[in-house]
C-alpha cells in the first residue's frame, strides 16, 4: 500500500495476524512492506489499522487493511532422497510429491538435465539414460494461488561399456583367437567363450577353440565388464571353427580286370569341395 498525496505519511500498529503466521511491523512510513511467514498449512490474514498523517500533522479516517497471505506448497522428491546411484540404461521414476499450499496444483515444471527425463510437465516423469555423469535436476510446483515450492536431486549414472574385438573370427580346428579389451568404465573382466571351458578374468586373453565334430560349429564368445559400483555390461561375437578335414577315402571294388567296368571312390565327410587325381593323368573336382 503506498501514498498518492504529496507530504502524507502513514501511521499503523503492528498488524494482527491469525494462526500464528508471524512477520507483520508497524509503522510510520509512506509504504507499508512487510514479509509474512505462513506455516499453517491454510490461508491466513494480517489485519493493519492506518491512519494517514498530512504534511501538515492533520490526521485523516483510519483505514483497515488485510493481507491474505496463502500457504506454501513444498516438493519433495522421491521422498527426501538426495542422491540416487544408477547404472547406465536403468530407468528411475521420480515424483516431486507435492504437499501443502491450496492442494490444487496447476503446474509440475523440472528443470536441470531433463534432457534423460520423458516428460518434464508432470509429477512422476522417469529418468534413463546409458551414459554416466552426474545429473543435477530441479521440481518445481505451482498451485492455483500462484504460490510455488520446489526441490533438487542428484543422480549418479554408472555406465560401464563393454566393447572387445578379435584378430580372428573364423577357421579351423584348433583356431586360436587373440582377444583386446577395448571397455569403458570397467574394473573387473569376465570371459565366456561359450565352448564350455571355464570362465577367465583376464583383461585381454587367447583362447583355442576346437571342434572334434564334422559338421561347422558357432562358439558365441561373451565379455562381461563391471564397474566398481557394480553396474555390469556384456558384448557379444561369433567365433565359427571348421571340422578339420581328414583326406580319406575308400574304393569299391579296389581290384578290377582291365574293360570290366568303373569303380566307385568315397570320400569322408566334412569338406566343401574334392580334388581327385586318379593317377592316370585324369584330375579334378567332384
Amino acid at each position: 500500500t503506498s501514498n498518492n498525496v504529496p507530504g502524507t505519511i502513514f501511521n499503523w500498529d503492528t498488524p494482527v495476524m491469525t494462526g500464528g503466521m508471524t512477520g507483520g511491523t508497524a509503522g510510520p512510513s509512506s509504504v507499508i512492506s512487510d514479509v509474512f511467514a505462513n506455516n499453517t498449512g491454510l490461508p491466513q490474514t494480517a489485519t493493519y489499522r492506518v491512519v494517514p498523517v498530512s504534511g501538515v500533522g492533520c490526521p485523516g479516517d483510519t483505514g483497515t487493511v488485510i493481507i491474505t497471505v496463502n500457504p506454501t506448497p513444498s516438493a519433495d522428491i522421491n521422498s527426501g532422497v538426495d542422491t540416487i546411484r544408477l547404472c547406465g540404461n536403468e530407468a528411475q521414476p521420480l515424483d516431486g510429491n507435492p504437499s501443502g499450499g491450496s492442494g490444487t496444483y496447476t503446474t509440475h515444471l523440472w528443470s536441470g538435465n531433463i534432457g534423460m527425463l520423458d516428460n518434464i510437465n508432470i509429477q512422476t516423469p522417469t529418468f534413463s539414460t546409458i551414459f554416466s555423469g552426474t545429473y543435477t535436476l530441479g521440481y518445481t510446483v505451482t498451485d492455483d494461488n500462484g504460490c510455488s515450492g520446489s526441490d533438487q536431486i542428484v543422480i549418479i549414472v554408472d555406465s560401464p561399456r563393454a566393447i572387445y574385438s578379435a584378430d580372428n573370427i573364423s577357421g579351423c580346428d584348433a583356431l586360436t583367437v587373440n582377444f583386446t579389451n577395448n571397455s569403458v568404465g570397467a574394473s573387473t573382466y569376465t570371459w565366456d567363450f561359450g565352448d564350455g571351458s571355464p570362465q577367465e578374468n583376464t583383461v585381454s586373453p587367447s583362447h583355442t577353440f576346437d571342434n572334434f565334430t564334422s559338421t561347422i560349429q558357432y562358439f558365441e564368445v561373451k565379455l562381461y565388464a563391471q564397474s566398481a559400483n557394480g553396474c555390469v555390461d556384456s558384448m557379444s561375437q561369433v567365433i565359427t571353427v571348421y571340422p578339420t578335414i581328414t583326406a580319406n577315402f575308400y574304393i569299391s571294388p579296389d581290384t578290377i580286370c582291365h574293360g570290366e567296368g568303373d569303380v566307385t571312390l568315397v570320400a569322408d565327410p566334412g569338406a566343401s569341395a574334392y580334388y581327385w587325381d586318379y593317377g592316370d593323368g585324369d584330375a579334378g573336382y567332384a
